[in-house]
Order: C-alpha cells, then structure tokens, then sequence
C-alpha cells in the first residue's frame, strides 16, 4: 500500500506521466513511488515495490559507491549524479530484445511531509539509444581522423557514414554540443542552435566551454578531473548579453537540465567534451505548481476551525491523518494520535459515550451515510468537552477504506444550550404560575358573571352584554388552556424523530391514514408530533364528509416534501395563508399558527395548496440536513 501521509496522490499521477524513471525513498530507503515506467522496465508493479527495501531489492546498491551517495542526499547534501558513463547499469533493467538498459541517473532531494526527514527522488533516463548513437556517432568520428589518407572507396564509405551520424545529430530533438580538449565549441546542432536563439553555428564556433558564466565552477573543476557532470541551473539569456558571450535572439531564463561528458580515449586522455541539453522550463513550472497547490493546501488545512482526521475503519480507529486543531479541543499534540504511537482517539472520549458513538458509526457505515454526533471527549487537564463530529466512508478503490470527517469545539454552544434550559424552566415556572392565577381569576370572573346574569333576568340588553363577557371569558380561559400544551416549546434540543412513529401516534379512529413515510426521519423540536395531531383534529373539525387521509413522503433534490390530503371540501384560495396567523378560525386560532412555529425551529415550512372543493393538502417541506433515511435495526 502507498503511504498515504506522505505522498499525495497529484504527485503519483504527476510520477506516472513521466516517460523517465521515478522512484522515490524515505530516510530508511523504503520505496514510497515506483512509477510506470519503472513497473514496465523492471515487471514488478507499484504494488509489489512501495515499502520494499531499495537496498535490499537491489543488493549492489549496498555497496558504499551507490550507499554513501544515496545516503548524503538523504541527510540534505547536493544531488548525486551517476553518469551513462561511469554508472552505465544503475538498476539492473533490460531493453526488449535483452540487451541491458544504459541508464543516467540522478538522485535528489524531495520534501517530505512537515517534521519528517528528507526523502529522495531518483530519477532514471533511458539513454540506451543515445549512447548507441553518441558510440556510432564517436566510431566515425574517430575513423574521419585516423583514417583521412585511406583510399577513395573508403572515403566514400566514410562519408556515407559520417552523412547517417550528422542526419542523427542534427534532427536530435536534444541540444547537442561538441567541444574539443581544449574546451572550445567545435560542432553544435539544429536544436541547440534554436534553443539559445542563435541564427547560426559560425557566430558560436570557438566559444569556450570554460568561460560560460552558466557552469557552476564545481562542475567545471569536475570536468577538468575528467568526471562526467550533471546539473539542472536557470539558464539567464541576460547574463550572456551582459557578458558579450554571442548574439542570442531569447531574453529572460528557461530551466536547463545539462549533461557534460569528457570524451575520454585510452591513450591520449580527454579528446573533447559531449554536452547534451534539454529545456525543462515545462517539468519546472509544473512543479511550482505542484508545490503551490501543496502549500494552499496546508494553509486551508491549518486554518480550518475544525479538526480534519482520516482513520481506518478498524477496532480503535487508528488515526491516519490529523491536524494540529486536535491539540487546542484535547490538550494533547497530534501525533499522539498518528498511528496510535501514544494514544488512540478512542481513549479520550468519555467512556459513558464510546458504545453510543461506535453504533451511531456502524449504523451510518451500513447506511452508506454520512454520520453527524455529539459526545463528550476528556481534555488532558481532566476537563470536559463536548464535540461534534461529521464524517463518512472515502473508498477510494474496493480495497481501500478510510473514514474522513471534521470534528468541532462546541462545549461553548452546549453551556449556552444549558443556561438556555435553565431560563426556560425558570420561564415555565413563572408561566405556570401566571396561569393558574388568570384561571382564578376568570373562574371568579365567571361566577360573578353567574350572579350577574340571574339578577338580569327580564333586562335583556343587559343580558346580551352579559353573554358577550361570558364568550369573552371562554375564549380567554380556552387560549390560557391552550398555551399549556405548548409550554415545552422550545425548551428541548432537536431531535431524530421518526415520521411513520410520529403518524402511529395520532388517534385515526375516525379516519383512517394511509401512509409510505417509514424510511424517513426528520430533525425536530420533539413537539413536532402536536403538528400532526393538529393535522388530524383540523380535518375531523373542518372537513366534512372526508373519508380518509394520504400521507406521501418524497424526494425532490436534497429537499424531502411531505404531504396530507384529505378528501372534505377543501380551503378556500382566500383563507391558504391566513389559517396560519395566530387567532383566525372559529375556535383558539392557535392550532395551525403553533404547528408552524414548532416546524420552523428547525427550518420546516408548511403551507395549504390543495385545490377549493377536492380537499385540504398540507405540504410539510424539509430541508437538506434535516431530513434522511432511516435503516431500523435488526431485532
């Protein structure tokens, strides 16, 4: 498996796009990339590598002429070159037709995630061909020079060849330079020419290698030594024009990526210098733009309020990845948590509230649903705090399976929710109290009113005014009544509520309730089930002659619409809206104007839009987040 805290999957794609090999290692050399390319030259697969040991896959790396090598890129020294040359067979790879894979390699260093030790990248070229044509290329000219007083037929034969190597140099898509001993430009080809912007060879013939402000003076040093060099440098055209160096028509820099091999020769020594070039502005830009985007990324994650986890599925949801959040909610660093190495989330979360999570992740994992909790977590100076967490299932492949989620702060929001219950107990209190004492009033009202109206008798004026008091006082006592139904408005914290429950609890013993609602579940103020009881006692008052009641529950987008029709006469088009303002109708005025406010602490709406003289057709519209399916329990 790949690594999946270290490496990013931008950079695998990025790795396996690349026609080259690339392999990248940790500071313990396990292979954490082993691209395509490699896959295909060597026939072990990605799978079959990532996390292997590089020295122990290929033993004579041990040896200390690669191991040093590897190992100072490793701790932060410079790149290691290990030239076609001098390091011909880097892996022990082979071409199609078995000949063995000439390789130019390089090692450098790559970043790995923030507080872990270098990695390295190595990167490998196939440069079999090359060398065979750079060979041939070497055996004419060699034969040019040692062979200029053979015959006639063996000058048209050499010609003949020299004509195969110059069509292969000069359609090279590599800029191609030759020097002589003495390091003076002696031939350069096409795609060198239109690389540095120069029209043609004669105004760079003689130039010297060892006077280019562009070669670093260690790598000059290391090809007077006669060691092969390679380097990647921002080449800056302004540098040459500031210099006088030749006439260029570019201006600016581009990335360059140079090889320069010493063209040794057994007996005379160095002959020339083969200097191969290509332009890796393109590969440079893309990986600025890889770290850019790397960078944006930890900036977001380092500043979301919330902590950002990836675990795996297992016993004690072992923490794959964490951010730093972790420590202000806990008190504990995150990584404590990175593979358990101290401790697991688990075991800082308030043991009355562990089964209760565990279920609620069980239930929503074979839902295939996200999960929304709160529970309590136990911070490390021994406080409490509670915590929401949101998250669901990330495969990403069948084998694969991770849970990712955000977990917040919201021990604040809960004292608030407590002192809030406390006020709202306080407020009951008082609302009890004040009602008891208006209903004594009134019951002292009414017998008064009782005195009043049998010694009114034959005054009928004054008995008319009488009974108007009286209806008063009823309709007075009825809303006192009312209000303590709904003294509970409010007061308890939303919660999952089950619509076909909620149906099952409202007497249907005058009409009867078809319904398909048993998958849902709504988010609520409990006294949602008032809202159909309402429902049901609007339809028995008002609508006459009905039969029965339909009730649907369906999806439309992220919104689930519910809806009860009854087949009476229906709501005048006048009266939609204004059965839901607080007095209008003929008794309390309060049912349908309650019903609404219960739903709309959770952002439910509810209208009237059947049609005048086919029935009444409430239309209850939940939100997305509000509303989802419920999976019940296996008994």
């Amino acid at each position: 498996m790949r690594k999946e805290s270290t490496i990013s999957n931008e950079f695998y794609a990025f790795s396996d796009a690349m026609p080259g090999g690339i392999c990248v290692i940790d500071h313990e050399k396990r292979i954490l990339v082993w691209n395509r390319t490699l896959a295909g030259w060597s026939g072990s697969s990605a799978e079959e590598m990532i996390n292997r040991n590089l020295l122990e896959a290929f033993p004579h790396l041990a040896s200390p002429a690669y191991r040093i090598r590897i190992e100072q890129v490793l701790e932060g020294g410079p790149p290691a070159i290990f030239s076609s040359q001098l390091h011909r067979f880097f892996l022990p790879f082979t071409t199609n037709d078995g000949t063995p894979r000439i390789q130019q390699t390089s090692v450098i260093g790559h970043p790995g995630r923030e507080g872990e030790p270098l990695h390295a990248m190595i990167i490998i070229e196939d440069v079999t061909e090359l060398d065979r044509e750079i060979h041939s290329a070497r055996k004419l000219r060699d034969l040019a020079l040692r062979e200029v007083q053979e015959r006639k037929k063996v000058e048209k034969e050499l010609r003949k060849s020299e004509k195969s190597y110059h069509a292969i140099y000069d359609q090279s898509p590599i800029g191609i330079e030759i020097y002589t001993a003495e390091g003076r430009l002696a031939h350069v080809n096409f795609a060198c020419l239109k690389l540095f912007g120069i029209e043609t060879a004669e105004e760079v013939l003689n130039f010297s290698l060892f006077d280019d402000p562009n070669v670093g003076d260690e790598e000059k040093k290391r090809l007077r030594a006669g060691e092969s060099v390679r380097y990647q440098v921002l080449f800056d055209f302004e540098r040459v024009k500031a210099h006088n160096l030749y006439r260029t028509s570019r201006s600016g820099t581009i990335w360059l990526d140079v090889l320069i091999t010493p063209l040794q020769d057994p007996e005379e020594g160095t002959m020339g210098y083969l200097v191969q070039i290509m332009d890796i502005s393109e590969r440079k830009d893309a990986e600025e733009a890889l770290e850019r985007s790397r960078n944006r990324y930890r900036s977001l994650v380092a500043n979301v309020p919330s902590v950002l986890f990836r675990c795996l599925p297992d016993e004690g949801w072992t923490m794959i990845y964490m951010n730093t959040r972790i420590e202000e909610i806990s008190g504990y660093p995150y990584t404590d948590f990175i593979r358990n190495s101290i401790r697991t989330y688990e075991s800082i979360i308030h043991p009355d509230d562990r089964r209760y999570v565990h279920d609620s992740i069980t239930r929503s994992l074979s839902a295939g649903e996200q999960w929304d909790i709160q529970y309590r977590i136990i911070h490390r100076d021994g406080g409490i705090r509670w915590v929401q967490e949101r998250g669901r299932l990330f495969s990403p492949d069948s084998m694969t399976r991770y849970l990712d989620g955000f977990i917040f702060d919201i021990t604040s929001r809960k004292k608030a929710e407590e002192a809030l219950v406390i006020v709202n107990k306080k407020l009951q209190l008082l609302s009890g109290i004040t009602r008891h004492d208006i209903l004594n009033q009134i019951m002292i009202l009414n017998g008064f009113l009782s005195f009043a109206e049998k010694e009114a008798e034959g005054n009928q004026e004054l008995l008319l005014r009488l009974e108007k008091i009286h209806r008063a006082s009823d309709m007075i006592q009825r809303q006192i009544e009312f209000t303590r139904m709904y003294d509970n408005l409010g007061t308890k914290k939303p919660a999952w509520m089950n619509v076909r429950e909620m149906i099952e609890g409202v007497l249907a013993d005058q009409i009867p309730i078809r319904q398909n609602c048993g998958r849902y579940q709504v988010l609520a103020d409990p006294m949602i089930e008032k809202v159909f009881s309402n429902l049901m006692e609007n339809t028995i008052r008002y609508a006459k002659g009905a039969t029965g009641i339909t009730m649907q529950c369906e999806e439309h987008d992220d919104m689930l619409v519910i809806t009860w029709e009854d087949d009476g006469p229906g709501i005048p088009d006048e009266q939609k809206e204004k059965i839901f303002q607080r007095g209008f109708g003929r008794n309390t005025g309060l049912g349908l104007f309650f019903s609404r406010e219960i739903l709309s602490i959770t952002g439910i709406s509810i209208t009237e839009t059947g049609i005048y003289g086919e029935g009444a057709r409430f239309e209850i519209r939940v939100p997305g987040g509000v509303w989802r399916r419920f999976v019940e329990e296996t008994k």
